[in-house]
């Protein structure tokens, strides 16, 4: 197929004498039927990434050739031993220098993740290969926050440096700064539509701004809290707004007029609050280390989540309404059925805070961020980490999907 040989194990891969060669070996990569699909030679120093572009141009002359029924695909997983492979580990590393050692390609839907970080970033990567595809840049302090836009076009950020931007999501071109604010923003989220902004600061406010005017940054409301604010989110429909506060509250706003309707109260600092998928509940999370689901037609609380062993840094609903995900400062993200009350799925990993956490739109997967560096990906089946992405020596405060194609 075109590819280079390997020698055969025992032999010289490079250089002319003993000393100088490095032993390597032939790894070969097989579909799930069985078949050989490309034999790649690999040294130690080598990175997957190197398999993975002879598997991609065997899969691709084979689907001009007209041959096999499961080729010609881009976006495929290297599996070895149940493992995912990132495209940047070494091949002495994850074992495949080892004697036998296969792999296995798995057609895999694309997708992407969206992080920010304290070294004034955000990013989007591939969420097969784990590379760094986009960077946004302009902001002059830590990035708190970053989301896309219902469509994915769009990428909105957050900032310590008193602003918040909107940026193309394509080509990561600055199209709008938002100001009016006179502290550190740390939360950002987009209306339903995608027409509005939504933002939330350390000066104890949450500002709505339009983006769908001639001028971006026009300000449409403002919701006061008494202290900082920790998070924001619009309802499902939009017509509400939701902060969660270190006043210790979490409170809901009329979005077109501004007014205050519930406020949620705590004994300690709330660091984030989102609703139910149909708008009925909220779920907050805060220093106590608890989290706590409202009903909104009471405003009393139907259930709390006391399994954490320090604060509760976010809390969020799956899609389908019937599992609670929350990231603590204990390193952990856990998943609670709803149904039972019990933690089914406890996610390991993050060696310090998990600052967020989030579904997938299948509901079958957890992404979080944590001040470690990381963002990570974990099976809710399974809580076993499979994939990671590293951001480097920097505090990753938020993580996000980036919306399916519509």
């Amino acid at each position: 197929r075109g590819l280079d040989k390997a020698p055969r194990h025992g032999q010289m891969a490079r250089g002319g004498g003993r000393g100088g060669g490095q032993v390597g070996r032939e790894v070969v990569a097989r579909l799930l039927s069985g078949r050989e699909l490309a034999s790649v030679s690999v040294v130690p120093g080598d990175c997957v990434r190197k398999i993975r572009k002879s598997v991609l141009l065997a899969t691709r002359a084979e689907a001009s050739a007209g041959e096999g029924s499961q080729v010609g695909f881009e976006s495929f997983d290297l599996v070895l031993d149940t493992r995912l492979l990132a495209d940047r580990e070494k091949v002495e590393a994850c074992g495949l220098l080892e004697e036998g050692a296969e792999l296995l390609v798995l057609r895999t839907p694309p997708f992407q993740i969206l992080t920010a970080s304290d070294d004034r970033f955000a990013r989007i990567f591939d969420g097969i290969t784990g590379d760094c595809t986009h960077t946004f840049h302009g902001h002059r302090n830590a990035v708190r926050a970053a989301v896309f836009s219902p469509c994915g076009g769009y990428v909105a950020t957050a900032s310590d440096d008193f602003s918040a931007k909107l940026f193309d999501a394509k080509s990561s071109r600055h199209l709008w700064t938002f100001k009016g604010h006179r502290n550190n923003i740390n939360a950002v989220d987009f209306g339903p539509c995608g027409q509005l902004v939504l933002t939330g600061s350390d000066d104890g406010t949450a500002k709505l701004f339009a983006c769908d005017r001639p001028w971006p940054s026009e300000l449409v409301n403002t919701f006061h809290s008494r202290n900082v604010v920790n998070s924001v989110r619009f309802s499902p429909d939009g017509s509400r707004v939701l902060t969660a506060s270190d006043d210790k509250t979490a409170r809901m706003f009329d979005a077109e007029t501004g007014r205050e309707i519930l406020a949620f109260k705590h004994p300690d600092f709330v660091r984030s609050a989102a609703w139910s998928p149909d708008g009925r509940q909220i779920v907050s999370g805060g220093d106590d280390g608890i989290a706590r689901i409202f009903d909104i037609s009471s405003d009393s609380v139907m259930r709390t989540f006391e399994d954490h062993s320090d604060g509760v840094c976010s809390a969020t609903f799956s899609p389908d309404g019937r599992l609670l995900l929350t990231a603590s400062q204990d390193h952990l993200a856990r998943i609670f059925d709803l149904g039972t009350g019990r933690c089914r799925t406890i996610c390991r990993g993050h060696t310090d805070f998990v600052c967020s956490a989030t579904f997938s739109a299948d509901g079958t997967k957890i992404l979080t961020a944590s001040d470690d560096g990381t963002s990570r990906i974990f099976p809710v089946e399974t809580g076993d980490c499979s994939r990671t992405y590293d951001v480097g020596p920097y505090h990753v405060s938020t993580a996000v999907f980036a919306p399916e194609p519509r």
